[in-house]
């Protein structure tokens, strides 16, 4: 991952990076939650992995956005921050702690657990994250959901999102991979 020259001795706010090695690529992908250990690839023999990452770092929210040429599995253990996770092309799935996430569809993770996910053989994967801090999401959630919430969600929560909004989040979190 690359760093702007007048940012080495300031916290990393956004950084990019083309991999050819899925461990690589883990590490870059676990540095959005700082809390977790971050994400460790499920090898396959005799794949050719590629993959792009660029995150960027706005207040307390950390924001990344990716694309495998070949989905790669891989295995996490979350902090006690919020995690969003969808897909931003259409046509690609992939299974999220048994699920599976495709087309306008946002995974909402349970904090402080363990994820596992995959896609399909052969199929690319394009996504993005977004990583909330717990106490930043209990400050601002009640006026983004319209309603106090009276607790936490206890597992993970998969969204359908109308069309017109999941676009425009796509295109937000392209823009992000821009800064």
């Amino acid at each position: 991952m690359s760093v702007h020259p007048q940012q080495k001795h300031r916290p990393l706010r956004s950084a990019f990076g083309v991999f050819s090695d899925p461990d690589a690529m883990a590490s870059a992908l676990g540095g959005l939650d700082r809390g977790a250990s971050g994400p460790r690839p499920v090898k396959r023999a005799g794949t050719d992995f590629r993959g792009m990452f660029a995150r960027a770092m706005l207040g307390e929210v950390d924001l990344g956005i990716g694309r495998f040429a070949q989905g790669q599995p891989q295995r996490a253990e979350l902090s006690n921050a919020h995690t969003f996770m969808f897909p931003t092309e259409p046509g690609l799935a992939r299974r999220v702690s048994g699920r599976m996430l495709s087309g306008n569809q946002i995974i909402h993770f349970r904090p402080q657990a363990e994820t596992v996910t995959s896609s399909p053989r052969g199929m690319a994967w394009a996504f993005a994250i977004l990583v909330v801090p717990a106490e930043v999401l209990a400050t601002h959630a009640p006026a983004l959901a319209g309603f106090d919430l009276a607790r936490p969600l206890q597992n993970d929560r998969l969204f359908e999102v109308p069309e017109e909004a999941m676009a425009r989040l796509v295109v937000l979190m392209n823009d992000v991979a821009r800064i």
